[in-house]
């Protein structure tokens, strides 16, 4: 069964992202992206990757100009995909 590690996530995440650009989506709901990672990862935990919370598995992937984050107007996380 393929883990995710430090090593690896940032490709697990970015061929998901890709998959929803290429199924013509521009915004997603994190909650989605975490639920279509852990379908293919089961095990998947943010703490094992070095991250406390999901949202700072995004934060890092906005650094990296993989995603943007934004909030809308519930104060809901989404990301745009770039």
């Amino acid at each position: 069964m393929p883990q995710l590690t430090r090593d690896n996530w940032k490709e697990a995440f970015e061929a998901q992202l890709q998959a929803y650009k290429e199924g013509g989506f521009d915004r997603i709901n994190p909650s989605i992206l975490k639920a279509d990672i852990l379908t293919t990862y089961p095990d998947f935990n943010e703490r094992t990757i070095g991250f406390k919370r999901f949202s700072d598995v995004m934060k890092q992937l906005e650094k990296d100009h993989l995603v943007e984050v934004e909030m809308d107007e519930q104060k809901t996380m989404l990301v745009k995909l770039l």
